[in-house]
């Protein structure tokens, strides 16, 4: 079983000292693809640089990359991602 987001954030709070949720959720998901997947890392990286990005850092930010993080999750780790589709659009 993969490990939840909020164990994974949990930890991450515990190494090092970050305060702000975003600034956490944007560690967690640059290390959770920089163990598997290069290629995705590129393209977080990109999106970083972009505008978009910028749009995040709000008071919505939190739940953006809550959002962000469980498509990730969803989509890569879980075994029946097909059937967990339609619930992610229900997260709040």
């Amino acid at each position: 079983m993969p490990i939840k987001y909020e164990q994974l954030l949990n930890k991450r709070r515990s190494q090092c000292k970050i305060h702000s949720q975003r600034a956490t959720y944007k560690h967690l998901i640059k290390d959770h693809l920089n163990k598997n997947f290069s290629t995705i890392n590129k393209k977080i990286i990109s999106f970083e640089k972009s505008k978009k990005w910028k749009m995040i850092e709000n008071q919505r930010g939190i739940i953006i990359m809550k959002r962000l993080y469980n498509f990730i999750y969803m989509f890569f780790y879980s075994p029946n991602r097909v059937e967990q589709q339609q619930s992610y659009y229900i997260i709040k």
